[in-house]
Protein backbone atom coordinates (compact mmCIF):
# COMPACT_ATOMS: atom_id res chain seq x y z
CA UNK A 1 0.00 0.00 0.00
CA UNK A 2 2.89 2.36 0.69
CA UNK A 3 4.36 1.74 -2.31
CA UNK A 4 1.09 2.96 -4.29
CA UNK A 5 1.19 5.89 -2.59
CA UNK A 6 4.48 6.50 -3.01
CA UNK A 7 3.70 6.31 -7.03
CA UNK A 8 0.68 8.47 -6.83
CA UNK A 9 2.75 11.17 -5.44
CA UNK A 10 5.03 11.21 -7.24
CA UNK A 11 3.60 11.21 -10.62
CA UNK A 12 2.49 14.63 -10.24
CA UNK A 13 5.69 16.27 -9.41
CA UNK A 14 7.37 14.46 -12.63
CA UNK A 15 4.26 15.52 -15.04
CA UNK A 16 5.17 19.00 -15.30
CA UNK A 17 8.67 18.57 -16.04
CA UNK A 18 8.94 16.11 -19.05
CA UNK A 19 11.11 17.68 -21.11
CA UNK A 20 13.82 17.71 -18.88
CA UNK A 21 16.15 14.75 -18.61
CA UNK A 22 16.30 12.70 -15.27
CA UNK A 23 18.51 10.50 -13.87
CA UNK A 24 17.60 8.05 -11.11
CA UNK A 25 19.96 6.01 -8.96
CA UNK A 26 17.34 2.96 -7.31
CA UNK A 27 19.56 0.72 -5.07
CA UNK A 28 17.60 -2.31 -2.80
CA UNK A 29 19.65 -4.23 -0.08
CA UNK A 30 17.69 -7.30 0.70
CA UNK A 31 20.03 -10.22 1.59
CA UNK A 32 22.38 -9.10 4.13
CA UNK A 33 24.97 -11.73 5.53
CA UNK A 34 25.89 -10.27 9.07
CA UNK A 35 22.20 -8.36 10.01
CA UNK A 36 18.93 -9.03 9.78
CA UNK A 37 17.83 -9.72 5.88
CA UNK A 38 15.12 -7.73 4.61
CA UNK A 39 12.07 -8.75 2.36
CA UNK A 40 10.86 -6.08 0.61
CA UNK A 41 13.93 -3.66 -0.43
CA UNK A 42 15.21 -5.73 -3.86
CA UNK A 43 11.16 -5.87 -4.46
CA UNK A 44 10.86 -2.02 -3.75
CA UNK A 45 13.70 -1.08 -5.64
CA UNK A 46 12.17 -2.66 -8.54
CA UNK A 47 9.28 -1.11 -8.63
CA UNK A 48 10.12 2.02 -7.90
CA UNK A 49 12.95 1.55 -10.73
CA UNK A 50 10.39 0.85 -13.66
CA UNK A 51 8.02 3.61 -12.06
CA UNK A 52 10.69 5.98 -12.54
CA UNK A 53 11.82 4.27 -16.23
CA UNK A 54 7.74 4.73 -17.44
CA UNK A 55 8.00 8.43 -16.61
CA UNK A 56 10.70 9.12 -18.73
CA UNK A 57 13.73 8.74 -16.06
CA UNK A 58 16.91 7.34 -17.28
CA UNK A 59 17.35 4.89 -14.26
CA UNK A 60 20.52 3.35 -13.02
CA UNK A 61 20.00 -0.26 -10.39
CA UNK A 62 21.55 -1.98 -8.22
CA UNK A 63 20.53 -4.15 -5.81
CA UNK A 64 22.14 -6.22 -3.18
CA UNK A 65 25.18 -4.10 -3.06
CA UNK A 66 27.95 -6.18 -1.17
CA UNK A 67 30.74 -3.95 -0.18
CA UNK A 68 31.53 -0.31 0.99
CA UNK A 69 34.24 0.00 -2.39
CA UNK A 70 31.14 -1.02 -4.99
CA UNK A 71 28.51 1.19 -2.79
CA UNK A 72 30.85 4.04 -3.35
CA UNK A 73 31.15 3.38 -6.88
CA UNK A 74 27.47 2.94 -7.61
CA UNK A 75 27.57 6.91 -5.77
CA UNK A 76 30.40 8.43 -7.55
CA UNK A 77 29.21 6.70 -11.23
CA UNK A 78 25.77 7.96 -10.48
CA UNK A 79 27.38 11.38 -9.49
CA UNK A 80 29.85 11.71 -12.48
CA UNK A 81 26.71 11.01 -15.17
CA UNK A 82 24.53 13.50 -12.55
CA UNK A 83 25.91 16.62 -14.66
CA UNK A 84 24.35 16.06 -17.92
CA UNK A 85 20.79 15.65 -16.27
CA UNK A 86 18.59 18.40 -15.12
CA UNK A 87 17.21 16.69 -12.25
CA UNK A 88 18.49 14.19 -10.24
CA UNK A 89 16.53 11.28 -7.87
CA UNK A 90 17.88 8.50 -5.50
CA UNK A 91 16.26 5.84 -3.40
CA UNK A 92 17.31 3.90 -1.13
CA UNK A 93 15.68 1.03 0.75
CA UNK A 94 17.20 -1.33 2.74
CA UNK A 95 19.34 -1.04 6.34
CA UNK A 96 21.03 2.14 7.54
CA UNK A 97 22.36 3.59 10.66
CA UNK A 98 23.53 6.37 12.48
CA UNK A 99 26.97 6.67 14.11
CA UNK A 100 27.68 10.30 16.23
CA UNK A 101 24.69 12.25 14.06
CA UNK A 102 26.15 10.85 10.24
CA UNK A 103 24.15 8.70 8.39
CA UNK A 104 25.31 5.37 6.47
CA UNK A 105 23.97 2.55 4.22
CA UNK A 106 25.33 -0.50 4.62
CA UNK A 107 26.02 -2.55 2.11
CA UNK A 108 25.03 -6.46 2.39
CA UNK A 109 28.73 -8.70 2.90
CA UNK A 110 30.51 -6.06 4.85
CA UNK A 111 30.62 -6.80 8.62
CA UNK A 112 31.26 -3.70 10.70
CA UNK A 113 32.69 -3.51 14.09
Amino acid sequence: MKRIIFILLSIPLFLFSQEEKRLALVIGNSDYQFIEKLPNPVRDANLVANTLTSLGFDVILQTDIKTKDIFTKTLLDFGERRSEYDVGFIFYAGHGMQIDGQNYLLPTEQEFK
